[in-house]
């Protein structure tokens, strides 16, 4: 039985919880009329912010529907000229030209460690190398690729206006020297069709304006004839075409042509090789950025329709001369169909059976890629190999007058000076083929780098690439550059570095000094459809059109001119023409800029075009005009149509405003216009629509767009604002770069005092400067409230 002191304290627990209870509950009372009393009074505040943010907005808009509300509470604006100072710009430190004159010749001993690493990257990569990790794909890599070289090497030589042979020591000496040079771990350096057609044409454009000299000239000088025959055997000895002395005057003047042409060539290859050196010295690595992708694409596919017509004679076993441009491609084929009945069908059945052999396998090759892990059949090679054995055992080249490769002498070639003397006929040829196999080159590095996640140098690409051609140069070689599909196979067999190159050059000097003589009975119709067989992807190109059609008329424009002009004037001429075309339809695009007018999206601080958003609100007595180029003197004549319209639309309303008994619907009707371009007369007219309001008192500028401005564009902009702000229309000027900003104070259209304010002594005070959009249209807004 409980105690009645237990009781008590069970009764006095109780009363204890039940007084916390009670006190609980008149604490959440207490709290939720505190929370009531709290949400009432800021609803008070809210109502009184709100009438009073109505009765701003009623009074700054004359309660008009498109006045416009920002939704918030304050809004603090800022100028250009308050940023600043508020937030410490600092402007450009100007260098002297003495200063940078002292920082690019001065230098230190790290100057000298970081130039001569800089100049040998192979010194920083091969210290690094993984002979687990690199090594494997690196020797797959530059077998496979060394497979390519050959029979390619062997075409694109004769293709170049010399023997196979020189092509030859243009693979092996090209990428020797790359390795060492070279930034790009993937690009495969040596011969390439349009490099080896370039330098055809020049040296047979060469060979019009000055002609060799023929030895049956001087037949009444018996010394001078044998010494031009011992002269001529002496030198074609050396590119392994004779072994003796020619005993016909044909045979003299033969042989004499082909030292002709390699002097030519060696020599323009020299030249190349110094104009990339002094681009890369010059830093112009730039120069490839007007190379687009469509005129590139346009100029490789006009270009594999010369390399086809130069081969199909071979095909065909037909000598045609060489055609004068412009049209030399159509005057090739008439005279080629002329002598259509003078074909060798031999050479033409050699033709057949090579082609249908080496384009299944090609197409093998592209659509099996993966499950032929990456290395591709070499039918190119087998073709080189089976044709020279069967020509050889029934000697086509005697019985059956097919053209064959002829001698190769075993060994490297004898060192050549170029001949310095000619320079100056080739200096226009030189340069244009410098800057295409640059550009090929480069913008093959960059499509592996990005691929493989590593950068390239296109300056120093400049100077590799120039080293590589003087050193083929005085050793009998051509001019090269990267090729795409040899590049794809060097990449695609798992290369890792540069050090593929030299399992590659291994293989090929193996083939120098050993296989080479055996290479004599090749016809040459089999290294022409070669050729003929590589061209299917430059022919392709024409794939773009369609889609360039849809994305971009210009470039599809930029593609078909530079493709009719190098084909129908010429390689040379075609890119000139091309690159022409390519920077007028720059201009163009500047000279007529889209001009528009734009307004709020609801109550966001985005604005657009009020032709294109039919939501989008134009502000009572602000226009937004933006001008999408860069003011520059291509586009002065438009900038001045605007300040004209503008000028005459503003007279007009102020007209209008100011004349007593006209309704309200009158004066819109008279003053109303469209937004965009109107043809009048022939002349292109800015039209700016232009709403009736009491008060138009504001134009603001978007110059988001400017970029660039000259001279002209900047007295073009002044003359606009001054008009503008003489009539007592404000000027903003808003998303304005920084250098523009200063540009425009120079010139006095903005004006600064020292201290960061404007000054407002003359009509240009009126052109403000501000950040965005939306901040001007508030400063603007408030400037008439």
């Amino acid at each position: 039985m409980d105690s009645p002191r237990d009781d008590d304290e069970a009764r006095k627990l109780v009363n204890e919880d039940e007084m916390k209870y009670v006190d609980e509950e008149e604490g959440e009372e207490i709290k939720k009329e505190e929370e009531i009393k709290e949400n009432e009074d800021v609803a008070k505040v809210d109502e009184n912010s709100t009438n009073q943010d109505d009765e701003e907005t009623t009074k700054s808009s004359n309660h008009d529907d498109e006045s416009y509300h920002d939704g918030t509470d304050e809004f603090e604006v800022f100028e250009e000229h308050q940023l600043r100072s508020i937030y410490e710009y600092v402007p450009k430190h100007k260098t002297t030209l003495t200063s940078k004159l002292k920082e690019s010749v001065g230098c230190s001993g790290s100057c000298v460690v970081s130039f001569i690493f800089g100049l040998f990257p192979i010194i920083t990569w091969l210290p690094q190398y993984s002979v687990r990790n690199y090594l494997p794909g690196d020797v797959i890599g530059g077998l496979t690729t060394a497979v390519v070289r050959i029979p390619q090497s062997l075409a694109y030589g004769l293709l170049a206006g010399v023997q196979p042979i020189n092509g030859l020591y243009t693979a092996f000496f090209a990428p020797l020297t790359y390795a060492f040079l070279g930034t790009s771990k993937h690009v495969s350096v040596g011969t390439f069709a349009i490099m080896s057609l370039m330098l055809e044409s020049a040296v047979e454009e060469y060979e019009l304006l000055h002609p060799m000299s023929s030895p049956h000239d001087v037949t009444s000088n018996e010394t001078t004839t044998m010494a031009m025959m011992t002269s001529a055997s002496l030198v074609t000895s050396s590119l392994g075409n004779s072994t003796s002395v020619p005993t016909t005057m044909d045979d003299v003047t033969e042989q004499a042509h082909i030292a002709y042409r390699l002097q030519v060539v060696t020599s323009l290859t020299c030249l190349i090789g110094i104009f990339q050196i002094l681009l890369g010295c010059l830093k112009m690595g730039f120069v490839s950025l007007f190379l687009s992708d469509p005129l590139v694409s346009a100029f490789t596919c006009a270009s594999a329709f010369h390399v086809f017509t130069t081969q199909i004679k071979a095909v065909f076993g037909i000598t045609v001369p060489r055609q004068s441009a412009p049209f030399a491609i159509v005057k090739t084929y008439i005279e080629l169909f002329s002598q259509i009945r003078q074909a060798n069908v031999t050479t033409i059945i050699v033709s057949i059976i090579s082609v249908s052999v080496l384009y299944p396998i090609k197409l093998i090759n592209i659509n099996y890629k993966e499950k032929l892990r990456n290395i591709p059949i070499p039918i190119e090679l087998f073709v080189v190999v089976i044709a020279t054995v069967i020509s050889g055992a029934i000697d086509l080249s005697g019985n059956n007058d097919v053209a064959v490769v002829g001698l190769i002498k075993r060994g490297l070639p004898a060192p050549m000076v170029p001949d310095v003397t000619i320079w100056s006929n080739l200096a226009s040829s030189a340069f244009s083929i410098a800057v295409v196999g640059f550009a090929m080159t480069v913008s093959l590095g960059k499509l592996f780098a990005k691929k493989h996640n590593y950068q390239i140098s296109p300056n120093h690409e400049f100077f590799a690439l120039g080293a590589s051609q003087i050193v083929c140069s005085f050793f009998q070689g051509h001019a090269c550059a990267g090729a795409l599909a040899r590049s794809s196979v060097k990449e695609s067999a798992g290369t890792k570095t540069q050090l593929s190159d030299f399992v590659s050059c291994a293989v090929l000097l193996l083939v120098l000094l050993v296989f080479g003589p055996y290479l004599a009975p090749l016809p040459k119709t089999c290294l022409a459809c070669i050729i003929i067989v590589n061209l299917r992807s430059l022919f392709l190109q024409f794939k773009q059109l369609p889609r360039l059609w849809k994305l971009s008329r210009f470039d599809f424009f930029i593609w078909i001119v530079t493709f009719l002009g190098t084909l129908l004037l010429g390689v040379d001429t075609g890119l000139f023409v091309g690159i022409v075309f390519l920077l007028s339809s720059v201009v163009l695009r500047i000279y007529h800029p889209d001009i528009s007018v734009h307004g709020q999206l609801g109550q966001t601080q985005i604005y657009r075009d009020v032709s294109k958003f039919q939501q989008a609100r134009k502000h009572r007595g602000i226009r937004i005009i933006r001008f999408s180029q860069s003011p520059f003197f291509a586009n002065k004549e438009t900038i001045q149509q605007l300040q004209e319209d503008l000028v005459t639309e503003i007279k007009a309303f102020q007209h209008e405003v100011q004349s007593p008994g006209d309704d309200r619907n009158n004066r819109a009707d008279s003053l109303m216009k469209t937004t965009g371009f109107m043809e009048e007369n022939g002349v292109q007219h800015v039209g700016v629509q232009l709403d009736v309001c009491p008060q138009f008192h504001s134009v603001i500028f978007d110059c988001a767009a400017w970029s660039i401005i000259d001279i002209v564009g900047m007295e073009a902009v002044k003359q606009l604002c001054t008009q503008i702000t003489a009539r007592g229309v404000g000027v903003y000027l808003v998303n304005l770069d920084t250098k523009m900003v200063n540009k425009f104070v120079q010139i006095e259209l903005i004006k600064w005092k020292e201290d960061g304010d404007t000054t407002t002594d003359d009509a240009t005070a009126s052109v403000k400067v501000y950040p965005s959009i939306h901040l001007a249209v508030n400063a603007a807004s408030a400037s008439t409230s």
